[in-house]
């Protein structure tokens, strides 16, 4: 895909929300997107092309997008910006309830996929290994059915122990995954790619496993602020809007100008001034 097909295909996807697989099928079925897409006389590339694609898309690039529009919006006399709107909105992310129990899971799964994937592709791994997402699943599942916290708590310890262990496991596979260890250049580049994903999801398990504990099993509070709410978007925040019911995202300043054009978006951090409007619960 051509640069300019990535981004046309990225604005149709954000434009009409839709997953990738609906943005292959909406662009297919459609002669306008088709041609907006420049794939009007060509095969739609695949959706995982797309995924691969469209997600390299880095936010500065978007950024820089967005100040093209502006500013041809402002040679066309759309926007002058003499008056702007400014307002903040909570954006919910793509991630399942934040239950204890799922991020246990959720850490065991991830991490196994990891192994297996290394003992498959480096032959210096076969076997120091062993899977145990069938037994963390069967207790994600008792814990899920069961009622009250005195029935809950033996399964959680049994969960976390098993957890614990698969993260054990990811440490010492770390310490193993070295360029010494690899026989060509092709072992080296899975090792260094395995490498990468465990140093990246090992301290969120970590996290995961201290917030259970003293969560499920030691019952303390723990804070808004400290809490993991997924591993794959570690960066989300709990946001509670008044009485409304909670989001689990982020909280966005938008900027918009008189014909409702957005001037300026920006994702708020905990060291931004005014990150303190947000409430936590």
């Amino acid at each position: 895909m051509s640069a300019e097909q990535v981004l046309r295909f990225a604005i149709v996807q954000r434009y009409e929300d839709l997953s990738y697989r609906r943005l292959y099928d909406r662009v297919e079925d459609t002669v306008v997107l088709r041609k907006f897409c420049r794939a009007e006389f060509a095969r739609i590339p695949a959706v995982s092309t797309l995924q691969e694609n469209i997600k390299r898309l880095r936010p500065e690039t978007l950024e820089r997008v967005n100040g093209a529009i502006v500013l041809h919006a402002a040679r066309e006399g759309v926007e002058d910006g003499k008056r702007v709107r400014i307002d903040t909105t909570g954006v919910e992310n793509n991630i399942h309830y934040p239950r204890d129990s799922r991020l246990l899971w959720d850490s065991v799964r991830v991490l196994t996929g990891i192994l297996r994937r290394a003992e498959t592709e480096l032959p210096w791994l076969t076997g120091k290994f062993s899977d145990h997402t069938r037994s963390a699943k069967k207790l994600l599942f008792k814990i899920t059915n069961s009622r009250g916290s005195k029935r809950r708590k033996p399964l959680y310890r049994k969960l976390i122990a098993t957890t614990r262990k698969v993260e054990g496991y990811g440490q010492r596979a770390l310490e193993l995954l070295g360029p010494e260890m690899c026989n060509d250049f092709d072992e080296m580049f899975i090792a260094a790619d395995c490498a990468s994903a465990l140093e990246h999801f090992l301290p969120l398990v970590q996290s995961v496993i201290e917030q259970a504990e003293r969560r499920v099993i030691k019952s303390e509070q723990v804070a808004a602020a400290d809490k993991v709410l997924s591993i794959f978007e570690p960066h989300a925040d709990i946001i509670k809007k008044g009485q409304r019911e909670i989001i689990y995202g982020h909280k966005v300043l938008v900027t918009a100008g008189k014909s409702n054009l957005i001037l300026d978006c920006r994702i708020l951090e905990h060291s931004d001034p005014h990150y303190k409007w947000r409430s936590l619960c």
